[in-house]
This record gives C-alpha cells, sequence and structure tokens, in this order.
C-alpha cells in the first residue's frame, strides 16, 4: 500500500509520519526512502533536503493547510524555481585565505560556542569592521556585517576551522530598531483580550497609553521568575512596562496586576512586581492544537543543551499557540541604558540570542504585542523570550530570542506558584 492510498494529499495532517525521521538520521534522503515523499504530493517536480529542511518544488502548490513537517523535519512548499526556502544563509563568503585560529576546532560543539563567538569579536575590534549578529550553525558561521559596503577581501574566511559566511545588517528585515508594541488598533485576527483570575504566561499585558500616539500599548506576560534572594517577579518586555510603570490586565481599564520595578540589563527584560492579592502560575491553557498536554514550566535550559532541530513552541495572547524548530545560537548587538539612568545614552551589548524557523508563513500572522513570550522546548523547559520576528529578508518565518543563559547567570530560576 502507497502513502497516495492513505490519503495523505487529502487531509494534509499537521505532521505526516513516515517509517524513517529525517530529523534523527539525514542519510533516510536516499532513493528508496524518497519514493514516499514523492506519493505524498502530485505535481512535485523537485525534493531537496539541506539536512533540516524538505522543500517541495511544485507545479501546483497544494490546498492549505500545509504540513508543518514530513518525515520529522519542517516541510516547504514552492512553485517558484528560484525559493530555496528557509536554507542557512551561505551564499556570500570572504574574497579572502584568512583562516583564524586553525590549531582550534569549534564545529559541532555548542559548548565552544562562547570561545568561537570571542575569537570573531576581537579579531573584527581589531580590524575596525562593525558587524551586528555571530550565528552559530554547527559546522559553520554567519558573521552579519553592518555596512553593505564592508570590504569582503579583509574579513576572514574561516575561525577555528569554521568556514565564515556572510550576511548585511540591512537584509535581516528588521521591522524597525528596536521592538515595539501592539495598540489597541494593531492587532490581528488572533487576539486574546479576555480577563483571567489567575495570570498565567502568554496573557495580555497593558502599560497605559503612550503619551505620543494617545493610544493604548499593549504587550505579552512572560513566567514567573525567582533571583538570589528569593523574591519573585513576572517578566515582561521592557518596551511594554517601562520601569516604575502600573501594569493592567488585560487592558488599561481592567485590574491593576502589579508594578515595574526594573529591567534586567541587556536583555529587553522587565521584571514586575505583582501586588499580594495575585495569583500567577507557570502553566499554560490547554489547546486544541497541542499534541499532549498544556506543560508546567519546569525550569531553563542553557542554548548549548537544546539539540539542533527539536520542536519548540510558544503562545501568547496575539500569535495564539504555535510550534518551531531550534535553528541556531547567535550573539547579537543591542543598543541597552544604564537601568539606573534609564533616559541616559544608549550603549552598545553583546546578548546571547537564538533564531528558531516557526513555519512556512508563520511572519503572515505575527502582529507587535508578542515581545517577551516564552519560548519552550517539550520537557517545559525555558530556551528563550521572544524579541522580534523579520518582515522580510532571509529570516522571514524565523522568531529571534533572547537566550536564557543571561538569566541563569544572574541567578535567577523559574519561579514557584505564587498564590494569594
Amino acid at each position: 500500500m502507497t502513502y497516495k492510498d492513505h490519503s495523505i494529499e487529502a487531509q494534509h495532517p499537521l505532521h505526516i509520519i513516515l517509517p524513517f525521521d529525517l530529523q534523527r538520521d539525514p542519510s533516510a534522503f536516499n532513493p528508496e526512502n524518497r519514493k514516499y515523499l514523492y506519493a505524498i504530493f502530485p505535481d512535485v517536480e523537485v525534493i531537496s533536503f539541506d539536512k533540516r529542511f524538505l522543500r517541495f518544488y511544485m507545479n501546483k502548490l497544494p490546498s492549505k493547510p500545509w504540513p508543518r513537517t514530513i518525515a520529522g523535519v519542517p516541510a516547504y512548499f514552492t512553485s517558484d524555481p528560484t525559493n530555496e526556502g528557509p536554507i542557512a544563509p551561505i551564499k556570500r563568503a570572504s574574497s579572502s585565505r584568512t583562516r583564524l585560529s586553525d590549531d582550534i576546532d569549534c564545529r559541532y560543539d555548542p559548548t565552544k560556542r562562547r570561545q568561537l563567538f570571542e575569537l570573531i569579536q576581537k579579531h573584527f575590534l581589531k580590524v575596525k569592521i562593525g558587524i551586528y549578529e555571530i550565528q552559530y550553525w554547527s559546522n559553520f558561521v554567519v558573521i552579519v556585517l553592518d555596512s553593505d559596503d564592508t570590504d569582503m577581501t579583509a574579513v576572514p574566511r574561516a575561525v577555528a576551522s569554521c568556514p565564515c559566511y556572510y550576511l548585511f545588517k540591512s537584509e535581516m528585515g528588521r521591522r524597525r530598531d528596536a521592538p515595539v508594541l501592539a495598540t489597541n488598533e494593531s492587532h490581528g485576527d488572533i487576539y486574546d483580550d479576555s480577563q483571567y483570575a489567575v495570570l498565567r504566561p502568554g496573557i495580555m499585558l497593558s502599560s497605559g497609553v503612550d503619551e505620543e500616539s494617545g493610544q493604548e500599548l499593549l504587550t505579552t506576560s512572560g513566567i514567573l521568575v525567582q533571583d538570589m534572594n528569593g523574591d519573585q517577579s513576572m517578566t515582561a518586555a521592557s518596551q511594554g512596562v517601562p520601569h516604575g510603570q502600573k501594569v493592567f490586565h488585560p487592558h488599561q481599564n481592567g485590574r491593576e496586576i502589579g508594578e515595574a520595578i526594573m529591567e534586567l540589563p541587556y536583555t529587553d527584560i522587565a521584571l514586575v512586581r505583582l501586588h499580594d492579592n495575585e495569583t500567577f502560575l507557570n502553566e499554560f491553557f490547554e489547546n486544541n492544537h497541542m499534541l499532549k498536554p498544556a506543560p508546567s514550566l519546569r525550569g531553563f535550559i542553557r542554548s548549548s543543551e537544546v539539540a539542533s532541530g527539536s520542536t519548540v513552541f510558544m503562545d501568547s495572547a496575539f500569535t495564539g499557540y504555535e510550534e518551531g524548530i531550534v535553528g541556531c545560537y547567535s550573539v547579537t548587538r543591542i543598543p541597552t541604558h544604564d537601568p539606573h539612568d534609564p533616559h541616559g545614552p544608549a550603549t552598545m551589548e553583546w546578548i546571547e540570542t537564538r533564531w528558531d524557523y516557526f513555519g512556512q508563513g508563520s511572519s503572515q500572522k505575527y502582529v507587535d504585542g508578542a515581545h517577551g513570550s516564552v519560548i519552550w522546548d517539550g520537557d517545559g523547559k525555558i530556551l528563550g523570550f521572544f524579541r522580534y520576528a523579520p518582515a522580510s529578508g532571509h529570516f522571514v518565518d524565523w522568531r529571534h530570542s533572547l537566550s536564557v543563559d543571561h538569566l541563569i547567570d544572574k541567578g535567577f530560576t523559574v519561579g514557584e506558584a505564587m498564590r494569594r
């Protein structure tokens, strides 16, 4: 019996399971198994696989909704032969022969990524070439250059045995220089402004009315965390809840739930002290799209401990429940202010970040307001806090997030339930 006989074409399940799993064994993309893949849809011309994504080039696209994963990896569908999908950006290499620290090998070892990042940062600082981001893709790195006019003969071909590829900051598709918030007029089709007696991750928050626009600014709750002194607070995007600002749920005409007491330096994360009469559970609501019950968030997990290609999740009042896959580790330079002088001049600091892929077309439904939402894995461990989703460029359908390594290094843990 073929897979055509199972009517997969008509059903388009979210996840198509085959006798082989390409995420666990990329070598299973062989001629025998490709027969199964070609049998799923009609009008398939070419199926390609880069060890991360299956790309289906077709004469005619199938009806939606399309499967998110096939044989354990994300699927991408196109009728445009020039559309390569969400592959890693490895088209622009150095025009030099410069190889740095060839006696070190940082390939396939995420525990060495910090050493690799430091080698790259020191070199570019020495040669006075501005860089915005460094991405670690297991066996190579992508370096994002500040200027489109950078001399490509002046940048290294490889560092610590990792080939180097390059993007320009202008190609990153950033919506604007800083994360922004939703307003009461900018939300999309998914918009949960229900008022909940018990606070949880992913619910709507308000910091009141913006003085310039006159519109209410909305953002998303993060999680309950505990510092080294045992004090508990809720996280949120710092742009959404400035220091000293009162915080409401779900709107400014809802109930006041707390006050922003500080911003964690270099993180875009604010801490909100909740009022004594509030209850906060680090648990998500049940969702019909979840393949298993909603998890309790059980702790943090460092980026180096997360397997590339594994499944991650995000849930927000502005996006709904979403599934993605782990992409790459990165460090990003961001403007930041002294927490004791929030209105003073900004300085540029490196922060640990990550890129995760959330599926074809996911950027189309994204709206501002989800900043600060947590991203977690299948074990309920938190990997990061969502920062932004590019509107164009190479990383459309990817999500950029702050790694929780920052909070771990500062002594934070996931808080116990806060009950009134």
